[in-house]
């Protein structure tokens, strides 16, 4: 699917920027993909989880931690959507823990204690749930 693939390439080139300390443009670059993530079909939940969790680690790197717990929030509701749309799928659980482990790095940065304990309890109940 064109879509997928569009989002697919624009994550990679999004990392490559980011590597490369270019944060703007890797921004740029994902605001575009944002908007074919709506003809992404059946991997929109995964592309939307994947797409903002990248903007929220470039969020957190140009020191915006609040728009970064925005997009970690974004992309843990996707994650969500995601698993309850394929329950029987490991990698939907696993990105779920993912994602849930970078809003609670985040909270806790932004000293929301708090948050960042029940994120990281909830990510480790997941954990656990697939080891178990």
């Amino acid at each position: 699917d064109l879509a997928q693939d569009y989002v697919l390439t624009a994550c990679d080139l999004t990392e490559a920027l980011r590597s490369a300390h270019a944060l703007a443009q890797a921004v740029a670059v994902l605001q575009a993909a944002e908007g074919a993530l709506s003809d992404a079909g059946d991997e929109r939940l995964h592309l939307t989880c994947r797409v903002r969790t990248l903007r929220a680690r470039l969020a957190f790197e140009a020191g915006e931690r609040s728009q970064a717990i925005e997009h970690y929030q974004a992309a843990l509701g996707a994650a969500e959507a995601w698993e309850r749309a394929w329950p029987r799928r490991l990698l939907p659980r696993l990105v779920h823990c993912r994602t849930l482990r970078g809003l609670a790095y985040a909270q806790n940065y932004v000293g929301d204690f708090e948050s960042s304990a029940s994120s990281f309890r909830r990510a480790i109940a997941l954990c656990e749930g697939l080891a178990g």
